[in-house]
């Protein structure tokens, strides 16, 4: 379970106003009574446990206290134990609870355990019966066991009373019980993907800096190969135009690259060379009379000469 976003927004909205309410969000409790017994239903199953809700010392007019969960143990090697449970979501229901403990002795003398089970961090502020364990169970449906109760070797005998209750709440297989485990399923499934949400958006900052880094280097070898800001120069046309030159033909191929400019620069060169040569020649020709007029060859007509 978790606050939901418009909570949030009140309370940072209320907190510029009252401080006090800052600290509200720390206390805000989502886990309720039924996320704890579906919390609880998880943890004791079969083959080891069987697992009741709303377990009454007797039933009818003979019934007078009930604790909110009861857990029997199936194997004897661990001495068949009788774990009670009473679930506690709130300070002044807790405070309540503890002013008069001895209310639950009613079914606690049958057990060989007796466990309190708040969300978590809950009973921090509160002194414990001596008997009592504390098991907390937070939003994700985990529980932990943060004080180990005592273990009564020798409880009361059941009575047949008693017997009877746990057999009527053996019978009830209700509605809410499943709602409790589909719950709690659900509530799995949200953290889960909310876990990957935030693990994927980890990945993608991590290997957005990583390229920023790289980006940045980049820029900062082209500025120190220019001895230019590369501000200046990722604006100036002629230099975008000049790499895409040196990339064209082949300079980014480091000693291959240079190669393959020496080859055309000697191309050009030998062209070059060639064309002085013709028209070394053409030159020598001309001088020696070897071409005719330019206007003969174009078979332009001559003026003609006036009779005199």
């Amino acid at each position: 379970m978790f606050t939901s976003p418009c909570l949030q927004w009140q309370i940072r909205e209320a907190s510029a106003h009252w401080p006090w309410v800052t600290n509200h969000q720390k206390t805000v409790n989502t886990v309720k009574s039924h996320d704890i017994i579906a919390c609880l239903r998880s943890s004791y199953v079969q083959p080891q446990w069987a697992f009741f809700t709303e377990v009454t010392d007797g039933t009818g007019a003979a019934s007078r206290r009930r604790v909110d969960g009861l857990a029997v143990n199936m194997w004897p090697s661990h001495g068949l134990e009788f774990r009670a449970f009473e679930v506690k979501v709130s300070k002044d229901d807790l405070r309540k609870e503890l002013k008069n403990p001895q209310k639950s002795e009613a079914i606690a003398q049958y057990c060989n355990t007796f466990y309190l089970v708040t969300p978590k961090n809950l009973a921090d502020d509160f002194s414990l019966p001596p008997r009592w364990g504390l098991i907390e169970c937070d939003e994700k449906g985990r529980s932990k066991i943060v004080k180990k109760a005592h273990y009564e070797e020798n409880p009361v005998e059941l009575t047949r009373e008693f017997i009877a209750s746990i057999l009527r709440a053996a019978a009830k297989v209700s509605e809410s019980q499943v709602n409790d485990m589909l719950r709690l399923e659900r509530n799995k499934l949200h953290s889960e993907m909310e876990q990957r949400v935030q693990d994927e958006a980890r990945r993608r900052t991590e290997s957005n800096r990583r390229l920023d880094e790289v980006n940045a280097q980049l820029l900062e070898g082209i500025s120190s190969a220019c001895g230019k800001n590369t501000q200046t120069l990722l604006y100036d046309k002629s230099f975008l135009d000049a790499v895409g030159v040196v990339y064209r033909i082949g300079l980014r191929s480091g000693w291959s690259g240079l190669g393959r400019l020496l080859e055309l620069l000697s191309q050009v060169s030998k062209s070059a060379t060639e064309l002085h040569s013709a028209l070394e020649k053409h030159t020598e020709e001309l001088h020696h009379g070897e071409i005719s007029d330019l206007t003969d060859r174009r078979n332009i007509p001559q003026p003609v000469k006036a009779k005199s």
